[in-house]
């Protein structure tokens, strides 16, 4: 899903601009003795609340692109009649299929979220174990690891190596 690699640009964008501000901080604190108390004091609070903004602007920015996948993956999951295909008859036929029957019929059809439901309420209906199949359930909580990782990362730039590390993102968004 491309969804997360925007995660993951928006995370590293605003983990550099929270580097850049850090600096900045700790650039005004090592300088602390070149203002005035009132100065130095409204430049610290002008500079932290810069940074609050910019973590705040990236968790938004990660969650309209979450709140967007989970429509997406609302949009997959809902029955189509067009997605039904001949075996569909099959399954109201009267005819017992084997429950190695149902698990290629499920394998064939792995794609198509209209017939791998209807395949294995068949096959919940002729207590079958039917294969694990995606559903929105298990799709929308594929979700949950990123929204943990990006409020984690978004906040904490020493994070910013890892979140650059290809192997890394591979790792948090295997399930996804």
């Amino acid at each position: 899903m491309t969804f997360q690699n925007d995660i993951r640009n928006i995370v590293i964008s605003h983990l550099d601009a929270l580097i850049q501000k850090d600096e900045e901080i700790k650039t005004l604190k090592q300088n602390e003795n070149d203002y005035r108390i009132s100065q130095f004091a409204a430049l610290m609070e002008k500079a932290q609340t810069e940074r609050a903004a910019i973590i705040k602007d990236g968790e938004r920015a990660v969650e309209n692109i979450l709140t967007e996948a989970a429509a997406q993956i609302h949009e997959r999951f809902i029955p189509n009649g067009e997605d039904l295909t001949p075996d569909a008859a099959l399954l109201n036929s009267g005819l017992t299929l084997t429950e190695s029957e149902v698990a290629a019929l499920i394998e064939k059809h792995k794609d198509n979220n209209t017939m791998t439901r209807l395949i294995c309420e068949y096959a919940n209906k002729h207590n079958y174990v039917a294969p694990q199949v995606p559903t929105e359930e298990t799709a929308l909580e594929a979700l949950e690891p990123m929204r943990y990782f990006y409020r984690n990362a978004i906040q904490r730039p020493e994070f910013s190596d890892l979140w650059r590390s290809d192997e890394y993102f591979a790792e948090i968004t295997q399930d996804s």
